[in-house]
Order: structure tokens, then sequence, then C-alpha cells
């Protein structure tokens, strides 16, 4: 690598903010700073808004059993949003493989949000 080379690389470098610092960590708790950092914020939006939209239509369509209007309602609301978020993803040439990356990054964020109310007495074993 030239001199040239390393001075572009520690100029790009230089611009880039620390994590947490920036318009794309706006809003988003510090757990989330690391999938932002990894995968984008814009990535980050469409999968956490897709599995928290998949999760609210399942429930949605768990209370409304029996009601055939409503849960077809339900139903094509989830395969049009399927269908502006595949069209999304492949302007953005993203792989599945990226996707599912970032889900998984997602799901450990918040597992290590998650506190468990337990007896201060209990002991618990670590394995």
């Amino acid at each position: 690598m030239t001199n040239e080379e390393r001075a572009a690389v520690g100029a790009v470098a230089a611009e880039k903010p620390p994590m947490g610092e920036g318009p794309e960590y706006e809003g988003l708790g510090r757990h989330f700073w690391p999938v932002v950092e990894t995968h984008g914020r814009e990535m980050f939006q469409l999968v956490f808004a897709a599995g928290v939209g998949g999760h609210c239509a399942q429930l949605l369509m768990s209370g409304l059993r029996g009601q055939v209007n409503a849960l077809n309602a339900v139903s094509t609301f989830v395969e049009q949003f399927n269908v502006l978020a595949s069209m999304h993803i492949r302007a953005k040439g993203w792989t599945q493989e990226e996707l599912d990356a970032c889900d998984v990054a997602i799901r450990r964020a918040v597992d290590t949000k998650i506190i468990v109310p337990r007896d201060e007495r209990r002991i618990i074993l670590d394995s």
C-alpha cells in the first residue's frame, strides 16, 4: 500500500464518527448500536420492522379466529408488506444471508436486554 493509499484510508476512517454518534443511531437503544454498525441503519430498520410486523400479525390472527373477513384482511396486508419489502431488498441488492445475519444480531441484542426477575436467594447455575 502506498503512502497516498494509506492517507486515503486514514481520511475515510477519520470521517466516520464513533459508534453511537451520528443520525443512524438516533432513537435506538445502545444494545442495537453494534447491529447498526455492522449492518447499517436501513437494513436494521427493515429487518426489525419485518420481525415486529410479523409478530403483530400473528397476534392479530390468533385473536381473529372464526372472523373470516378480518383474517383475510390481515393476511392480505402481510402479503402486500412482503411485496414492498422484497422490492426494497432487491433494489438494495441485499442477500438472504445478509438479512439472516442482521436478524440474528437483532435477536441477540434483544436477548441482552431481557431482565428475568428472580428471588435474590436463588442460585442460578450458568452452563
